[in-house]
């Protein structure tokens, strides 16, 4: 889980804090708090992210990072904006653990809106072993990093894996969602998904490794993107992989 510390002595940073607490950005994910409670918010959780607004020192943050403990870091800057068209400027600091865990910041090269920059956030928070099983299962399949559609299976995984509610919204919420974090439209999300189960399938590969891990699907039955998904996060909810 990637907890995060928010210094929000600017009062523009308020907004964010107050969506991620809202159930559309899982408060579960975030340990929320302030400048002046840093030590007291380490005794309760590993932060693994500060997010500041840009005006902040630098050389304030370092030093909330040495209380911290870590021993290395990288920043990332961010431009939000809100519905009602304010811009605010934020500046991401994170471990070095955190940001090989991420592993890609191509979401900041443009402007984004506040609820997918919480949406990024939301994603990578997994633990790292189950998304290393299930790029395991996947390319044991026939489905490897060079194939499209494989960042969406993975991205799509992660969303329901944390709301399985989104399965009953593919359509209107998740291939949205995943799309502007990627730069892409939501039919191209659901399209590519397809393809790389659709070709799995074909091959064979999908079925025998599925069923052997408590699948019950039938030779040449192709399950379409809710059921594969929904088999996902049952078997690596209870780690059967």
């Amino acid at each position: 889980m990637n907890n995060v510390l928010f210094i929000h002595n600017e009062s523009n940073l308020d907004p964010i804090i107050d969506f991620m607490r809202s159930n559309d950005a899982s408060d579960k994910i975030f340990v929320l708090a302030d400048s002046d409670h840093v030590d007291k918010t380490v005794g309760s959780a590993e932060i693994n992210i500060v997010i500041a607004d840009n005006n902040n020192d630098y050389s304030k943050i370092v030093g909330i990072v040495c209380k911290l403990k870590w021993k290395n870091f990288r920043f990332q800057s961010a431009e939000i904006e809100y519905e009602n068209g304010e811009i605010v400027k934020l500046l991401l600091c994170l471990n070095d653990k955190i940001y090989a865990c991420f592993n890609d910041f191509s979401i900041f090269n443009s402007r984004v809106s506040l609820k997918t920059f919480a949406d990024y956030f939301k994603s990578k928070s997994i633990n790292e072993k189950i998304l290393n099983d299930l790029r395991s299962f996947l390319a044991s399949t026939g489905i490897y990093s060079n194939n499209l559609g494989y960042s969406f299976i993975i991205d799509a995984f992660v969303y329901a894996f944390n709301d399985r509610k989104s399965l009953n919204k593919l359509t209107s919420d998740l291939y949205p969602a995943i799309g502007k974090m990627r730069g892409k439209s939501g039919k191209s999300v659901e399209r590519d998904i397809r393809s790389v189960i659709e070709s799995s399938c074909n091959s064979g590969k999908f079925y025998s490794v599925a069923n052997s891990i408590g699948g019950n699907f039938e030779p040449n039955e192709k399950p379409s993107n809710g059921e594969y998904l929904a088999f996902l996060v049952d078997v690596f909810s209870i780690r059967k992989y």
